[in-house]
């Protein structure tokens, strides 16, 4: 099947001819963000200031919990709750709408960019104070923070790009800021460094970074 969402209703297509199967409207205009969260035959949904779930193959409305608003739905930690992140702060809830974690208020513009969900922490990153949070995957507590006080070339936050055993490497156009994935040290912060990566890699021995004229390798 094909789902998709507008502001007003989640819709489900057969791919095979494809006929409207599924069709469910919220009854309130402008109210739904993002897309359909599936997981067990439903389907949950970021509508107004709530996450709605649906059974599918009920066709009913089975679960609601109040949210601040707007934000990014996605699913928890090995798929075992939903993780929602609004403007300055994360909460995760269970697939039934209970409450089970809940972050402090961070700096925001935290829903503006991708959440990234590792073995050993979830990681995010907020444009209002071009920080980046390590949060623990249980409690939504913050391991560290890293706060970008050089301020990057175009002016959006350093969110993590790449990930290896022990480090986190972040970068826009202009800076590239290496970090240790489990304290959150700088181990390595320059302008112009990598201008232009596209496309990164890594193994035990160090970073490389394809970039527009070629390409250049960091020693780990």
């Amino acid at each position: 099947a094909l789902w998709y969402i507008t502001s007003e209703a989640i819709y489900g297509h057969d791919l095979a001819d494809g006929h409207l199967f599924y069709f469910h409207d919220f009854g309130l205009r402008e109210g739904s963000w993002g897309a359909p969260v599936f997981k067990d035959g439903k389907a949950f949904i970021n509508h107004r200031e709530s996450i709605v779930g649906l059974d599918l193959n009920k066709r009913q409305l089975v679960m609601t919990t109040k949210v601040p608003g707007r934000g990014l739905l996605t699913l928890g930690p090995d798929d075992a709750s939903l993780l929602f992140v609004d403007d300055k702060s994360a909460r995760l809830i269970s697939f039934e709408g209970k409450s089970l974690a809940q972050s402090p208020q961070l700096a925001g513009g935290l829903d503006d960019n991708p959440v990234i969900i590792e073995p050993d922490a979830i990681f995010l990153c907020g444009q209002y104070r071009l920080q980046t949070h390590a949060l623990d995957r249980k409690t939504l507590k913050p391991k560290w923070t890293f706060t970008n006080k050089n301020g990057p070339g175009g002016g959006q936050a350093l969110c993590p790009s790449l990930f290896s055993a022990t480090q986190v490497a972040t970068l826009d156009a202009k800076r590239t800021v290496i970090l240790d994935r489990n304290s959150g040290k700088v181990l390595f912060d320059q302008l112009d460094a990598l201008p232009n990566s596209r496309y990164m890699a890594a193994d035990p021995n160090g970073f490389c970074f394809h970039i527009r004229k070629g390409s250049a390798c960091l020693d780990r």
